[in-house]
């Protein structure tokens, strides 16, 4: 996560022209922060890894074909083996306040999925995470609908696989020409490159510079060095996150309005999703 979030807000403020209400161009994939999407509000509703994995990842993995129209959605995961060792000190810090539990590998996952506070307790560890992504990942290319051209890759240990129909049979494709990655929120620069127009589904605030920084690395490429756009070579690939809307201080000394609907509004070239929605466009 982002050190200090506050340094949204005060780009937003510089740059308000990134942020905007609606995708700014049209995407051929999306990319889809997994990690992130294991969680759940804390909530005392008893559900079943059915409707777990329909509510965090179907429904959602599969919006993105039917409202955006994106040929390619990529769910990534962290590989804890390939995980750098500090990001083990920012978890230390999030989960100290949780009581840890002991669940051991060989442990399968409980009948229904934990709720309220043994939800966080669970959550929290490593080894139940992993199980849960082992679920996703065996259940979920079997209930998406395909349409013809429309694929979906997980990328989480190893090379990553692609899912697709082919002669109305759903096939796998090992994407030996990727490399495996550590932490999902950092997979995504590849897939910009290779799609060129990519859309980023992430909540998590380092998307952003690490989107500007891949920007930057491309652009600097692009033109050899110069950083002229006269010299460019070839287009830059296009990057748009969607994200929760980030107020700046003049906005949230504003009255909030509503839109008709009653939902509140939406901003988007940063996207930020949920009750509130916007997109950053890093171009």
């Amino acid at each position: 996560m982002t050190i200090d979030s506050t340094w949204i807000s005060s780009f937003k403020e510089e740059t308000p022209e990134a942020f905007t209400k609606h995708i700014p161009f049209q995407p051929r994939a999306v990319f889809c922060d997994g990690q992130i999407r294991l969680m759940r509000g804390y909530t005392q509703n008893l559900l079943t890894w059915d409707d777990y994995i329909y509510q965090q990842f179907q429904s959602h993995v599969s919006k993105f074909y039917r409202t955006v129209g994106a040929s390619t959605v990529i769910l990534a995961f962290d590989d804890y083996a390939n995980v750098p060792e500090a990001k083990a000190m920012t978890q230390i810090k999030r989960r100290r306040h949780i009581p840890q539990i002991e669940i051991l590998e060989r442990e399968p996952l409980p009948p229904v999925c934990p709720s309220g506070a043994r939800w966080e307790q669970c959550i929290a560890n490593r080894t139940f995470k992993a199980k849960i992504i082992a679920l996703v990942i065996q259940r979920l290319p079997q209930l998406l609908t395909f349409l013809p051209g429309q694929s979906l890759i997980i990328d989480y240990r190893g090379h990553p696989i692609s899912y697709s129909l082919q002669n109305g049979e759903l096939v796998s494709e090992e994407l030996t020409e990727l490399q495996p990655l550590g932490e999902a929120d950092v997979k995504f620069t590849r897939y910009a490159n290779m799609f060129k127009d990519l859309m980023v589904d992430s909540v998590d605030g380092d998307s952003i510079p690490i989107a500007l920084l891949y920007q930057e690395k491309c652009f600097r490429e692009y033109t050899e060095g110069s950083m002229d756009p006269k010299d460019l070579t070839d287009a830059p690939p296009r990057i748009c996150i969607y994200r929760i809307t980030t107020k700046t201080a003049d906005e949230k000394e504003r009255p909030s309005k509503k839109a008709k609907s009653g939902s509140e509004g939406v901003e988007a070239k940063v996207i930020e999703p949920k009750s509130t929605s916007i997109f950053l466009c890093c171009t």
